[in-house]
């Protein structure tokens, strides 16, 4: 490293000049440019190209000035300021010539121009110790001129309704009078301080000397504080900073602690939180302290912003856990609009509470925590919210609709012949989340009913979980049921059951991708978790055929059934941009454990488990193509009764074979289907027909189901093989509509170990009101 070195050619030559100069100069008294040592600096050497500049240490600390006053509270504001700035910008001090941030240069920049610098550099090294001194051009024995300037301090609350009415024009020593703040004991002078408290800045008009609300009270506080801190730092001695300020050397550098002091007392009262504005928009470029050279008076002016307006209003809907648009369902606009309103008079005394007050955050929280409490006990409001604007009070809620679902479907089957079906669902009628569910089937060879009610006992404050207790009871008769025995007539089973259960639902949202686009054209990614628990009894009735059983078959079980079910679904791209669209992960898991106890007449565990995913792709769109693959197996231990066993067939597993031609205590089955858009397969075709047939798809599916441990019906026929196929194909259709939508199904598969040896056709429409 390279150090500042002198030649001996270059002293001799300063010395002599130095010297010459010495005699020749005209001399002043020594007291009235004496130098004085003001500042002692750590530095170290930088070296720089063939030379190099000193860097200080860290910056100097206003109680390190060792220079005797008046110099020392000179050289002490400067260096607060100085190190203010460097709190905000920080920089690497320096005693570089020409650089920004040359710490001589800022220094003089803060110091009265009455006052000169000069610098001692150490000699060559590492470190040192570089001496700034000052010179002061004052007279000796004579020190700046003091001006005691008046204060007057104006408090502005826009829109506030009680300073509206009553503006305030009053002084220091009334507020001290009503003890207002710790002003302790004030001056003659400081008693005559001017205070105004007004909507709109004008210190000119009249006003009372007092009022006595909560806006006033705040006001007045405000104003004892702003005069604290301004005579803690001498605020009426000092002049504001400015080149004549400079020229006289007097005190200037209270405006910026007292601005400090008073905006972090400001930020910490009146600061709310969200979007809201402390200082209104008119208010921006108002200077909070302000003086003129000389004796005009140094005002304080501190403007803040009361509450303009409190609303409601709907920002979502929430539908089965999930946020959609408020404009997506116009059927509920006059619904969402009624809704409002009686919010907006029910909460009339709490919104014109906070409308036109000054609000500290403290008394904002309180009124929010009353109003969201309050709210959600409203009927089809979820996850109420308290949110604020520039200058307003928004309260914002989930609309809850209530849905009536009325589903009726007509289908056939090879097996089951002709059956209709009809269900009524009610949402969020009685409360919200309450369900309300009747069903009805009703077929040559097949009935069911089923009631159910459920009330909830928790709703998460977002609405995105939530827990129910219901009640159900159904009643269901299947005629000509086979049961593992193909090979004879069918069973004739009875069953009418109630149970007790326990539903527990999670949602949750999140966007991904870039937040500026818009939400329907953003991928997002959904979770949804179901848990339900159930105690329940049920009474089963089976009739056996002749060839197998010479009484019939029956019982009571009394069972604990655990039911949970997981999704996770991605929608990755809008349906017109080709590549992957919705893919969905789902996993069911039941469990079934009777007890032989009470009227309970079987002890066993039956479980079934299986995981389902499917993904929409595409090379014309992102739902040319769909496939569809599920994974699954179950177990049953204990003396369970043939009723009760894993039923191979019917519409789900090993569709070519007709439900129960098989039985099993043990399973694995799969299934895969692939499936292509009609319009894929014949583009144009919608434009063809007339409609739209974007929504239809045809599906090559294979089943498959491996026994492993074989049910308790008669043994099956020998060397047949545990193993069970099925290849088939189906058609799927939504069918659109406005008021009423609803699908339509039709498929055929085929399973060489079926008794059905020309396969199996099944058709579905199903419509939902």
């Amino acid at each position: 490293m390279r150090f500042p070195q002198r030649s001996r050619g270059r002293r001799t030559l300063g010395l002599i000049l130095f010297c010459v100069g010495f005699v020749l100069a005209p001399r002043p008294s020594a007291a009235a440019d004496s130098s004085v040592l003001a500042l002692r600096l750590d530095v170290v050497w930088r070296a720089e190209g063939s030379g190099g500049y000193w860097v200080l240490k860290r910056l100097p600390r206003p109680d390190e000035v060792v220079a005797p006053d008046p110099l020392k509270t000179f050289f002490q504001k400067a260096i607060t300021a100085i190190r203010t700035t460097d709190e905000t910008n920080p920089q690497e001090w320096n005693f570089k010539r020409r650089d920004p941030a040359n710490f001589e240069n800022a220094l003089m920049k803060n110091l009265p121009t009455t006052i000169k610098l000069s610098r001692g550099d150490p000699p060559p090294g590492p470190t040192g110790v570089v001496e700034i001194n000052a010179i002061s051009s004052l007279t000796p024995g004579t020190a700046p001129p003091i001006v005691n300037k008046a204060i007057e301090i104006s408090i502005i609350v826009r829109g506030s309704t009680a300073i509206g009415r009553e503006p305030v024009k009053t002084t220091i020593g009334n507020l001290a009078a009503h003890q207002v703040g710790d002003l302790g004991a004030l001056t003659p002078a400081e008693s005559q301080t001017k205070v105004f408290v007004t909507t709109d800045g004008r210190t000119s008009s009249q006003g009372v000397a007092w009022a006595d609300s909560s806006d006033h009270a705040r006001a007045f506080a405000i104003a004892a504080f702003a005069f604290k801190s301004a005579q803690t730092h001498n605020l009426s001695a000092n002049e504001a900073f400015g080149p004549k300020a400079r020229e006289a050397g007097v005190l200037t550098g209270a405006a910026d602690p007292v601005r400090s002091e008073i905006e972090t007392y400001l930020n910490r009262e009146f600061s709310l939180p969200g979007q809201w504005q402390m200082v209104p928009e008119q208010d921006r470029g108002l200077k909070m302290l302000e003086t003129e050279f000389g004796s005009p008076t140094w005002t304080i002016q501190i403007a803040l912003q009361a509450v303009e307006e409190v609303t409601f209003h709907i920002r979502n809907s929430r539908i089965e856990g999930n946020l959609e648009p408020v404009d997506k369902h116009p059927k509920w606009a006059q619904d969402i609009a009624a809704l409002e309103s009686r919010v907006q008079e029910r909460e009339k005394e709490r919104f014109d509470a906070l409308r036109g007050r000054l609000l500290t955050a403290d008394e904002l929280a309180a009124s929010a925590k009353e109003i969201t409490a309050d709210l959600r006990q409203e009927h089809n409001i979820v996850n109420p919210s308290v949110e604020t604007g520039e200058s307003s009070i928004m309260v914002a809620a989930e609309f809850l609709p209530r849905i009536t679902e009325l589903e009726a479907g007509v289908g056939y089957s090879t097996d089951k012949q002709l059956s209709g079906s009809l269900s009524l669902t009610s949402h969020n009628l009685i409360k919200n989340e309450s369900l309300l569910k009747l069903s009805v089937v009703a077929g040559l060879e097949k009935q069911e009913g089923e009631f159910s009610f459920a009330l909830p006992w928790f709703i998460s404050r977002d609405g995105r979980s939530s827990s129910t207790l219901d009640i159900n009871a159904s009643y269901g008769k299947d005629n000509d049921l086979l049961l593992g025995t193909p090979q004879f007539d069918g069973f004739d089973e009875e069953r009418l059951g109630g149970s007790v259960r326990n539903t527990f639902k999670f949602t949750t949202e999140r966007m991904l991708g870039d937040a500026a686009v818009a939400p329907e054209l953003r991928p997002s990614q959904i979770y949804a978790l179901m848990v339900a628990v159930s105690a329940g009894l049920s009474d089963a009735r089976l009739t056996a055929p002749p060839a197998l059983r010479a009484q019939t078959e029956d019982g009571q079980i009394l069972y604990l059934l655990l039911d949970a079910q997981q999704s996770l679904r991605w929608k990755l791209r809008p349906r017109e941009k080709p590549g992957s669209g919705e893919t969905q992960l789902f996993w069911n898991v039941i469990a079934k454990k009777a007890f032989e106890a009470g009227p309970g007449d079987f002890d066993f565990f039956a479980g079934n488990t299986a995981i389902t995913g499917k993904i929409y792709f595409g090379d014309k769109s992102s739902r040319d193509f769909i496939l569809r693959l599920t994974i699954g197996g179950a177990l049953i231990t204990g003396n369970a009764p043939l009723f009760e066993e894993f039923r191979i067939g019917g519409d789900k597993i090993v569709r070519g074979m007709e439900e129960g031609e098989r039985t099993a205590r043990g399973v694995f089955f799969d299934t895969i289907q692939f499936g292509v858009a009609v319009e894929r397969l014949w583009p144009g075709g919608s434009a063809a027909l007339g409609f739209d047939l974007k929504n239809l798809y045809l599906a090559f599916l294979f089943d498959h189901a491996l026994i492993t441990r074989p049910g308790s019906a008669s043994p099956p026929p020998s060397g047949e093989s545990r193993n069970f196929e099925t290849i088939g194909i189906s058609a799927e259709m939504a069918l659109p509509g406005d008021k009423v939508a609803g699908s339509i199904e039709f498929g055929y598969a085929w399973s060489p170990q079926s008794i059905h040896e020309h396969g199996r056709v099944f058709t579905t429409v199903r419509f939902d009101f």
